[in-house]
C-alpha cells in the first residue's frame, strides 16, 4: 500500500512539474509573440505619420501638427505620439501624453544615434509600455522624431 501511495505522489507530481514546464514555455511564447506584433504596429503607425508630420515640422505649422497628433489620441490602443526635434522637449505631444512623457525618452537618442526607427519596452508610473521613435525624413535628411 505505501508502495502505491509513493508511486502515485510521484506520478503526480512529474505531472505537475511538466504541465507547469509546458504552461510556462507557452506563456513566454505568446508574450513574445505579442511583443513582436506590437513592434510591428508601431513600425506601421510610425511610417505612416512621417510623411505628414515631416511636412508640417519642416513648415513650422505647430497648431496644424497638434491637430493631427490629437487624431490619434485615442486610436490604435495609443496612449499618445510625440514630435521631436533637435532639443529635449517635444515639438508637439498629444495631450493624454505630454503630461507624464519624460523630457527626452532614450528611444529618442537611439533613433538620434542609429538614423533608423527603434522600439522600446518601458515602464512609466508602473505601467508598462512600449515606446517606438522613428525618424522624420526632409528630403535627404533626418530632421526629427517621432
Amino acid at each position: 500500500m505505501r508502495l502505491l501511495l509513493r508511486l502515485v505522489c510521484c506520478l503526480a507530481t512529474i505531472m505537475l512539474l511538466v504541465s507547469l514546464g509546458t504552461s510556462y514555455y507557452q506563456v513566454r511564447r505568446e508574450k513574445r509573440r505579442l511583443r513582436n506584433e506590437l513592434t510591428k504596429r508601431a513600425e506601421v503607425v510610425g511610417e505612416g505619420l512621417e510623411h505628414s508630420v515631416a511636412a508640417l515640422v519642416s513648415s513650422g505649422a505647430e497648431a496644424d501638427l497638434q491637430r493631427v497628433l490629437e487624431r490619434f489620441r485615442n486610436k490604435e490602443h495609443l496612449l499618445g505620439v510625440a514630435v521631436y526635434s533637435g532639443g529635449a522637449s517635444p515639438v508637439a505631444a498629444t495631450s493624454t501624453l505630454a503630461a507624464t512623457l519624460p523630457p527626452r525618452p532614450e528611444v529618442v537618442e537611439q533613433t538620434v544615434a542609429n538614423g533608423m526607427g527603434h522600439g522600446q519596452f518601458l515602464r512609466m508610473h508602473s505601467l508598462p509600455l512600449h515606446y517606438y521613435a522613428a525618424p522624420l525624413h526632409l528630403g535627404e535628411q533626418a530632421r526629427g522624431h517621432s
